[in-house]
Protein backbone atom coordinates (compact mmCIF):
# COMPACT_ATOMS: atom_id res chain seq x y z
CA UNK A 1 0.00 0.00 0.00
CA UNK A 2 2.83 2.37 0.87
CA UNK A 3 4.47 1.71 -2.51
CA UNK A 4 1.25 2.61 -4.29
CA UNK A 5 0.99 5.83 -2.28
CA UNK A 6 4.59 6.70 -3.16
CA UNK A 7 3.93 6.00 -6.84
CA UNK A 8 0.85 8.21 -6.74
CA UNK A 9 2.80 11.03 -5.10
CA UNK A 10 5.55 10.60 -7.68
CA UNK A 11 3.01 10.88 -10.51
CA UNK A 12 1.61 14.07 -8.99
CA UNK A 13 5.10 15.56 -8.72
CA UNK A 14 5.81 14.56 -12.31
CA UNK A 15 2.61 16.33 -13.38
CA UNK A 16 3.74 19.55 -11.68
CA UNK A 17 7.19 19.26 -13.23
CA UNK A 18 5.70 18.68 -16.67
CA UNK A 19 3.46 21.72 -16.26
CA UNK A 20 6.43 23.88 -15.26
CA UNK A 21 8.44 22.56 -18.22
CA UNK A 22 5.61 23.34 -20.62
CA UNK A 23 5.35 26.86 -19.17
CA UNK A 24 9.10 27.32 -19.52
CA UNK A 25 8.97 26.05 -23.10
CA UNK A 26 6.15 28.44 -23.90
CA UNK A 27 8.13 31.30 -22.39
CA UNK A 28 11.19 30.41 -24.47
CA UNK A 29 9.16 30.18 -27.66
CA UNK A 30 7.44 33.47 -26.89
CA UNK A 31 10.74 35.15 -26.09
CA UNK A 32 12.39 33.90 -29.28
CA UNK A 33 9.35 34.90 -31.32
CA UNK A 34 9.33 38.37 -29.75
CA UNK A 35 13.06 38.85 -30.32
CA UNK A 36 12.81 37.75 -33.96
CA UNK A 37 9.80 40.02 -34.50
CA UNK A 38 11.63 43.02 -33.04
CA UNK A 39 14.88 42.24 -34.87
CA UNK A 40 13.10 41.87 -38.21
CA UNK A 41 10.45 44.48 -37.41
CA UNK A 42 10.95 46.52 -40.57
CA UNK A 43 10.99 43.46 -42.81
CA UNK A 44 7.89 41.89 -41.28
CA UNK A 45 6.05 45.23 -41.26
CA UNK A 46 6.96 45.78 -44.90
CA UNK A 47 5.80 42.32 -45.87
CA UNK A 48 2.50 42.72 -44.01
CA UNK A 49 2.00 46.15 -45.53
CA UNK A 50 2.66 44.83 -49.03
CA UNK A 51 0.25 41.93 -48.52
CA UNK A 52 -2.43 44.23 -47.12
CA UNK A 53 -1.98 46.65 -50.01
CA UNK A 54 -2.23 43.86 -52.60
CA UNK A 55 -5.42 42.47 -51.04
CA UNK A 56 -6.93 45.96 -50.81
CA UNK A 57 -6.14 46.61 -54.47
CA UNK A 58 -7.66 43.34 -55.69
CA UNK A 59 -10.33 42.86 -53.02
CA UNK A 60 -13.21 43.18 -55.49
CA UNK A 61 -11.82 40.42 -57.70
CA UNK A 62 -11.15 38.29 -54.61
CA UNK A 63 -14.76 38.73 -53.46
CA UNK A 64 -16.10 37.75 -56.90
CA UNK A 65 -13.90 34.63 -56.97
CA UNK A 66 -14.86 33.72 -53.41
CA UNK A 67 -18.58 34.06 -54.16
CA UNK A 68 -18.28 31.89 -57.28
CA UNK A 69 -16.28 29.21 -55.43
CA UNK A 70 -18.83 29.11 -52.61
CA UNK A 71 -21.69 28.89 -55.09
CA UNK A 72 -20.10 26.06 -57.07
CA UNK A 73 -19.15 24.05 -53.98
CA UNK A 74 -22.58 24.48 -52.36
CA UNK A 75 -24.29 23.33 -55.56
CA UNK A 76 -21.91 20.37 -55.80
CA UNK A 77 -22.55 19.30 -52.20
CA UNK A 78 -26.32 19.67 -52.61
CA UNK A 79 -26.27 17.70 -55.87
CA UNK A 80 -24.13 14.93 -54.39
CA UNK A 81 -26.38 14.64 -51.34
CA UNK A 82 -29.48 14.53 -53.57
CA UNK A 83 -27.98 11.73 -55.65
CA UNK A 84 -27.25 9.73 -52.51
CA UNK A 85 -30.82 10.18 -51.24
CA UNK A 86 -32.26 9.00 -54.55
CA UNK A 87 -29.96 5.97 -54.59
CA UNK A 88 -31.04 5.04 -51.06
CA UNK A 89 -34.73 4.84 -51.95
CA UNK A 90 -35.91 1.24 -51.71
CA UNK A 91 -32.46 0.06 -50.65
CA UNK A 92 -32.67 -3.03 -48.40
CA UNK A 93 -28.99 -3.92 -48.05
CA UNK A 94 -28.01 -2.70 -44.56
CA UNK A 95 -24.27 -2.60 -45.31
CA UNK A 96 -24.82 -0.55 -48.45
CA UNK A 97 -27.22 1.69 -46.54
CA UNK A 98 -24.54 2.42 -43.94
CA UNK A 99 -22.02 3.31 -46.63
CA UNK A 100 -24.50 5.64 -48.29
CA UNK A 101 -25.27 7.25 -44.93
CA UNK A 102 -21.57 7.96 -44.40
CA UNK A 103 -21.28 9.50 -47.87
CA UNK A 104 -24.33 11.65 -47.22
CA UNK A 105 -22.89 12.84 -43.90
CA UNK A 106 -19.56 13.58 -45.59
CA UNK A 107 -21.03 15.82 -48.28
CA UNK A 108 -23.31 17.52 -45.77
CA UNK A 109 -20.37 18.26 -43.49
CA UNK A 110 -18.30 19.59 -46.40
CA UNK A 111 -21.18 21.83 -47.45
CA UNK A 112 -21.61 23.28 -43.96
CA UNK A 113 -17.86 23.90 -43.66
CA UNK A 114 -17.74 25.62 -47.05
CA UNK A 115 -20.75 27.83 -46.28
CA UNK A 116 -19.47 28.89 -42.85
CA UNK A 117 -15.90 29.49 -44.00
CA UNK A 118 -17.20 31.37 -47.05
CA UNK A 119 -19.16 33.81 -44.89
CA UNK A 120 -16.19 34.29 -42.55
CA UNK A 121 -13.73 34.95 -45.39
CA UNK A 122 -16.22 37.32 -47.00
CA UNK A 123 -16.31 39.47 -43.86
CA UNK A 124 -12.51 39.41 -43.57
CA UNK A 125 -11.99 40.52 -47.16
CA UNK A 126 -14.73 43.15 -46.86
CA UNK A 127 -12.69 44.76 -44.07
CA UNK A 128 -9.85 45.35 -46.57
CA UNK A 129 -12.20 47.51 -48.65
CA UNK A 130 -12.72 49.97 -45.79
CA UNK A 131 -9.60 51.92 -46.74
CA UNK A 132 -11.14 54.97 -48.42
CA UNK A 133 -7.87 56.72 -49.24
CA UNK A 134 -8.00 56.32 -53.03
CA UNK A 135 -10.28 57.25 -55.88
CA UNK A 136 -13.16 54.84 -56.35
CA UNK A 137 -12.62 53.25 -52.92
CA UNK A 138 -16.19 54.02 -51.81
CA UNK A 139 -17.64 52.29 -54.85
CA UNK A 140 -15.34 49.32 -54.34
CA UNK A 141 -16.50 49.00 -50.74
CA UNK A 142 -20.14 49.10 -51.85
CA UNK A 143 -19.62 46.38 -54.46
CA UNK A 144 -17.80 44.22 -51.93
CA UNK A 145 -20.64 44.66 -49.44
CA UNK A 146 -23.15 43.57 -52.10
CA UNK A 147 -21.03 40.52 -52.92
CA UNK A 148 -20.84 39.64 -49.21
CA UNK A 149 -24.64 39.80 -49.00
CA UNK A 150 -24.90 37.54 -52.07
CA UNK A 151 -22.34 35.09 -50.63
CA UNK A 152 -24.13 35.04 -47.27
CA UNK A 153 -27.48 34.44 -48.99
CA UNK A 154 -26.01 31.51 -50.94
CA UNK A 155 -24.59 29.98 -47.76
CA UNK A 156 -27.83 30.49 -45.83
CA UNK A 157 -29.99 28.98 -48.60
CA UNK A 158 -27.67 26.00 -48.86
CA UNK A 159 -27.91 25.30 -45.14
CA UNK A 160 -31.72 25.50 -45.28
CA UNK A 161 -31.74 23.15 -48.27
CA UNK A 162 -29.33 20.78 -46.53
CA UNK A 163 -31.66 20.53 -43.50
CA UNK A 164 -34.53 19.71 -45.84
CA UNK A 165 -32.40 16.96 -47.41
CA UNK A 166 -31.64 15.52 -43.96
CA UNK A 167 -35.36 15.47 -43.15
CA UNK A 168 -36.09 13.92 -46.52
CA UNK A 169 -33.61 11.13 -45.78
CA UNK A 170 -34.80 10.72 -42.20
CA UNK A 171 -38.40 11.94 -41.62
CA UNK A 172 -37.90 11.54 -37.86
CA UNK A 173 -35.66 14.63 -37.78
CA UNK A 174 -37.35 17.79 -36.52
CA UNK A 175 -36.63 21.50 -36.67
CA UNK A 176 -36.57 24.24 -39.28
CA UNK A 177 -33.27 25.88 -40.18
CA UNK A 178 -34.85 29.34 -40.01
CA UNK A 179 -36.29 28.71 -36.54
CA UNK A 180 -34.53 30.21 -33.52
CA UNK A 181 -34.88 26.88 -31.67
CA UNK A 182 -33.60 24.77 -34.55
CA UNK A 183 -30.50 23.47 -32.75
CA UNK A 184 -32.54 22.35 -29.74
CA UNK A 185 -35.27 20.67 -31.79
CA UNK A 186 -32.83 18.99 -34.18
CA UNK A 187 -30.63 17.65 -31.37
CA UNK A 188 -33.70 16.28 -29.56
CA UNK A 189 -34.64 14.28 -32.65
CA UNK A 190 -31.18 12.70 -33.03
CA UNK A 191 -30.55 9.18 -31.79
CA UNK A 192 -27.96 8.29 -29.15
CA UNK A 193 -25.15 7.55 -31.63
CA UNK A 194 -25.68 10.85 -33.47
CA UNK A 195 -25.68 12.78 -30.21
CA UNK A 196 -22.45 11.09 -29.14
CA UNK A 197 -20.78 12.18 -32.37
CA UNK A 198 -22.00 15.76 -31.87
CA UNK A 199 -20.84 15.85 -28.24
CA UNK A 200 -17.41 14.39 -28.97
CA UNK A 201 -16.84 16.74 -31.91
CA UNK A 202 -17.98 19.71 -29.82
CA UNK A 203 -15.63 18.83 -26.94
CA UNK A 204 -12.63 18.37 -29.25
CA UNK A 205 -13.45 21.70 -30.88
CA UNK A 206 -13.67 23.35 -27.46
CA UNK A 207 -10.27 22.02 -26.43
CA UNK A 208 -8.69 23.12 -29.72
CA UNK A 209 -10.22 26.60 -29.53
CA UNK A 210 -8.93 27.05 -25.96
CA UNK A 211 -5.39 26.65 -27.25
CA UNK A 212 -5.92 28.63 -30.45
CA UNK A 213 -7.58 31.58 -28.71
CA UNK A 214 -4.81 31.79 -26.13
CA UNK A 215 -2.21 31.67 -28.90
CA UNK A 216 -4.13 34.35 -30.83
CA UNK A 217 -4.18 36.59 -27.74
CA UNK A 218 -0.39 36.28 -27.41
CA UNK A 219 0.10 37.08 -31.11
CA UNK A 220 -2.25 40.08 -30.83
CA UNK A 221 -0.29 41.34 -27.81
CA UNK A 222 3.00 41.03 -29.70
CA UNK A 223 1.43 42.78 -32.68
CA UNK A 224 0.31 45.67 -30.49
CA UNK A 225 3.73 45.86 -28.82
CA UNK A 226 5.73 45.91 -32.06
CA UNK A 227 3.44 47.24 -34.80
CA UNK A 228 0.90 49.19 -32.73
CA UNK A 229 -2.01 47.18 -34.14
CA UNK A 230 -4.24 48.32 -31.26
CA UNK A 231 -5.75 46.72 -28.19
CA UNK A 232 -9.14 45.93 -29.69
CA UNK A 233 -7.97 42.53 -30.99
CA UNK A 234 -6.54 41.58 -27.59
CA UNK A 235 -9.72 42.66 -25.79
CA UNK A 236 -12.09 40.88 -28.18
CA UNK A 237 -10.08 37.66 -28.16
CA UNK A 238 -9.91 37.77 -24.36
CA UNK A 239 -13.67 38.27 -24.15
CA UNK A 240 -14.26 35.34 -26.53
CA UNK A 241 -11.94 33.10 -24.51
CA UNK A 242 -13.55 34.04 -21.21
CA UNK A 243 -17.09 33.72 -22.58
CA UNK A 244 -16.35 30.30 -24.06
CA UNK A 245 -14.82 29.01 -20.82
CA UNK A 246 -17.57 30.43 -18.59
CA UNK A 247 -20.30 29.07 -20.87
CA UNK A 248 -18.72 25.62 -20.82
CA UNK A 249 -18.50 25.70 -17.02
CA UNK A 250 -22.09 26.88 -16.58
CA UNK A 251 -23.52 24.18 -18.82
CA UNK A 252 -21.32 21.52 -17.21
CA UNK A 253 -22.61 22.42 -13.74
CA UNK A 254 -26.19 22.66 -14.98
CA UNK A 255 -26.12 19.28 -16.70
CA UNK A 256 -24.44 17.62 -13.73
CA UNK A 257 -27.02 19.14 -11.41
CA UNK A 258 -29.88 17.88 -13.56
CA UNK A 259 -28.11 14.49 -13.86
CA UNK A 260 -28.83 14.22 -17.55
CA UNK A 261 -27.72 10.99 -19.18
CA UNK A 262 -25.74 12.24 -22.18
Amino acid sequence: MSREVKKEKSKKMNSYIKMLLFMALGGVIGGVGGYVSIYYEDGVAGMMGALSGWITKHVLIIMVVLTLIVLILCILCYWKSGMIIRSMEGQEDDELQDRMDKKFDFWGTVGVMVSNIGMCLGMIFLAFSFQLDSKGAAGRMLYCAVLLIVCTAICGMYQVAMVKQIKQKDPMKRGEASDIHFQRDFLASCDEAERKVIYMASYKTFMLMKTMLMLAIVIAMIGHLIWQTGLIAVILLGICYGLMTVTYGIYTVRLQKCRLDL
